[in-house]
């Protein structure tokens, strides 16, 4: 069972949404479903992002291992061929957010 979440806003650099749509489906999230303690995962389009607020896109990792351990080795395994990077997001946007999970209905 998941008992923690990490979740990562992130935005698509201008004319880049396909781009970055595709390599977030097809290489990214299949890349880090392979990292130990991931058990699954959410992408989701934010309706009312603002601006100057976190990007437009919010995924939802379900972790059975603490967020600090799972992104360690993210950041061990990206840019490598293990969990090649992107050019198409906008890095400044890119925030993450540990959280436990307290309760599930």
């Amino acid at each position: 069972m998941a008992k923690y979440r990490l979740i990562v806003m992130t935005e698509a650099l201008p004319g880049r949404e396909e781009a970055y749509s595709k390599w977030s489906k097809e290489q990214h999230f299949p890349d880090i479903l392979r990292i130990p303690g991931v058990l699954g995962a959410e992408r989701l389009q934010l309706h009312n992002a603002e601006p100057d607020k976190p990007g437009r896109y919010m995924a939802v990792f379900h972790l059975d291992r603490p967020p600090a351990e799972v992104m360690a080795e993210m950041r061990r395994r990206n840019g490598t061929p293990e969990m090649p990077s992107s050019n198409d997001y906008n890095r400044e946007k890119l925030q993450f957010i540990f959280a436990d999970v307290i309760g599930t209905w």
